[in-house]
């Protein structure tokens, strides 16, 4: 483990070099352009539209502008957390050339995918506040709730992304199974249903405590679509998840960082 005042203080020091490595891989990708932005919000408009379509099916009913509303939130905030952790594994195999000829925090490569994720995120709330505006379901002040919540999420979503990073040095296939590990969590969180409609399905207390994403998706959508407010359990899940997830995963690259060069 490096000094981490020194490790915290050269990460500061490298804010430029973060929001310039984040435009390279934008630009290399064609993701700054008109139609990559709006694919980055097409994306998860046509995911939200198919799985409203099958619980449609499946339910045998008209939802409702509500639950439609819940499920963009949800699928936005899953393709945030997906393509984040997806780019993050992948961050440091990628970025080989730059880890054998430069010195620098390693922990700055897959911060800059969660940076780069984040960026596409944004327009995507945009598009959710047209979808509330024009179905008409009103906003309370409960909503200022999704703005911790969110802090939370990016912390959650980088810790993912450091810990696959570091683990897609010793095991190559992390980043292959990882978007299939998002998936099944996606199920088992409120985002094809509504909290409650979640917790009758599976054990309610189990799956809030053992979901890292349950309580942190259900304050962010409930509090955005149905002004909900939580008690302080909720809220402490949701801190604990994201604190745990960006420790360990911070711990796991950066008492790792010294073998990528020659591990790659």
């Amino acid at each position: 483990m490096p000094n981490l005042r020194n490790y915290f203080k050269d990460i500061r020091t490298r804010k430029e070099f973060v929001l310039e490595l984040s435009r390279a891989e934008r630009e290399e990708e064609h993701l700054d352009t008109v139609f990559g932005q709006l694919w980055s919000v097409i994306s998860p408009l046509l995911s939200a539209g198919v799985y409203y379509l099958f619980v449609f099916v499946v339910q045998g009913g008209h939802q409702g502008p509500e639950f439609f509303l819940h499920l963009v939130a949800g699928i936005f905030i899953f393709e945030f957390i997906s393509t984040a952790a997806t780019r993050g594994a992948n961050s440091i195999i990628r970025a080989g050339a730059l880890i054998n000829n430069t010195s620098f925090p390693r922990a700055l490569l897959p911060l800059t995918d969660v940076l780069t994720a984040f960026r596409f995120f944004i327009p995507a709330m945009f598009v959710f506040a047209i979808f509330q505006i024009a179905l008409q379901i009103p906003t309370s002040f409960a909503a200022m709730q999704a703005i911790p919540a969110l802090i939370l999420i990016v912390v959650f979503t980088s810790g993912l992304a450091m810990f696959a990073a570091a683990a897609q040095i010793y095991f190559r296939d992390t980043q292959a199974i990882m978007p299939f590990i998002l998936r099944l969590t996606m199920f088992a969180s409120p985002v094809l249903y509504f909290p409650e409609q979640a917790k009758a399905l599976f054990d309610g207390r189990l799956i809030t405590t053992l979901n890292p994403i349950f309580c942190m998706v259900q304050i962010f959508s409930g509090s955005l679509v149905r002004g909900d407010t939580f008690d302080l359990w909720t809220w402490l899940i949701a801190i604990f998840w994201a604190v745990l997830s960006f420790v360990g995963g911070f711990w796991f690259l950066v008492t790792r960082e010294g073998e990528f060069a020659a591990r790659i």
